[in-house]
Parts: structure tokens; C-alpha cells; sequence
């Protein structure tokens, strides 16, 4: 293989390596938030949003940094027959924000 060669493939497979990335980036889309709850949020802005008490918070570690978990069991809106296919959200806060999201669904609510 000549240098012109060896240039050009390193050339080509940098631009489709660049290209993959960018196109993997852009089917991500915003990761930030779940359904209207951003995270960076606190923790007042987010009990309100899941109509849950703050004072329900678990303090999981107090020193050096607040590290508190906040559960939430959303609730089908209005008399609505479609159930929810989520069992619990559980919101994770460091020092009053918002920093996790995790979400448990229902294995039987989420297949077609």
C-alpha cells in the first residue's frame, strides 16, 4: 500500500467513523428528562410535578453531600381504561437536585 494510499483509507474511514457518531447522536435526542421532569431540577419543583409530598424523601446519605430518593407511583388520568404501563419512578437527588431518573415498567404493559 502506498502512502496515498494509506492516507486516503485513514481519510475515508475517519469521515464514516465521524458520520456514524453524528447520526448516533442525532437518534438520541434530549436525555436530560422523563416525561415533564428535567433533571438539575429540585426537589420541591419535582413532588409538585408528580403530585407527591417532598417531606416523603428518603434520606439515603447525609455527609458530605445530601444524597436523598424520592418514589413515585403514577396514576392512570381521569377514568381512563388504558392502565399505566409504569409501576414506579424513583427520583434521585444530590445535594437538592435532580441527578437520576429510574424508571420500572410493567413487563406485561410495554410489549405489543
Amino acid at each position: 500500500m502506498t502512502n496515498f494510499q494509506r492516507t486516503a483509507f485513514r481519510s475515508a474511514l475517519a469521515a464514516f467513523l465521524m458520520f456514524g457518531a453524528m447520526s448516533a447522536a442525532t437518534f438520541a435526542g434530549d436525555l436530560s428528562g422523563y416525561r415533564s421532569f428535567e433533571l438539575g431540577s429540585d426537589l420541591a419543583t419535582v413532588a409538585k410535578q408528580a403530585a407527591a409530598d417532598p417531606s416523603q424523601a428518603k434520606v439515603i446519605h447525609s455527609r458530605p453531600a445530601l444524597i436523598q430518593e424520592l418514589e413515585w407511583r403514577p396514576q392512570p388520568l381521569g377514568a381512563s381504561s388504558q392502565t399505566e404501563s409504569v409501576q414506579e419512578v424513583l427520583f434521585s437527588f444530590y445535594d437538592g437536585q435532580l441527578f437520576r431518573i429510574k424508571v420500572d415498567y410493567d413487563r406485561y404493559q410495554t410489549g405489543d
